[in-house]
């Protein structure tokens, strides 16, 4: 019984989340079943969608992750969002002024400090 409790919730917040949508497209007026057709087809219809959504998303599943490992650390990391946009800054910044491999070790360690 505690496996399918486990199992619905995470359905329901997701069918809660698409009817959501659905209403949000319908009162601005265009067709709801229309926009997540093309939702889901120009994310996955491909393997060049599917390589360009995974790589869109990889800072926000690092993020994610680290909040998730810092939680069950017992921990509670309400900052990871701002760590990911100091990041970026930073490393853009380094990006712009020095270029080449530098750019990677500091846009870590700019994360690793601004966590700390």
């Amino acid at each position: 019984m505690k496996i399918l409790r486990e199992i619905i919730w995470p359905v329901v917040a997701v069918l809660a989340a698409v009817i959501v949508g659905g209403v949000i497209v319908l009162l601005i007026g265009d067709n709801p079943f229309v926009a997540f057709y093309h939702m889901i087809g120009n994310s996955f219809g491909s393997l060049n969608d599917i390589g360009y959504t995974l790589f869109i998303a990889t800072p926000l599943i690092f993020t994610g992750l680290a909040v998730a490992v810092a939680f069950r650390c017992g921990l509670l990391n309400i900052g990871a969002e701002g760590q990911l946009y100091v990041a970026a800054f930073a490393t853009a910044w380094v990006g712009i002024k020095f270029g080449g491999v530098v750019v990677n070790i500091f846009g870590k360690q700019e994360d690793w400090s601004w966590f700390s």
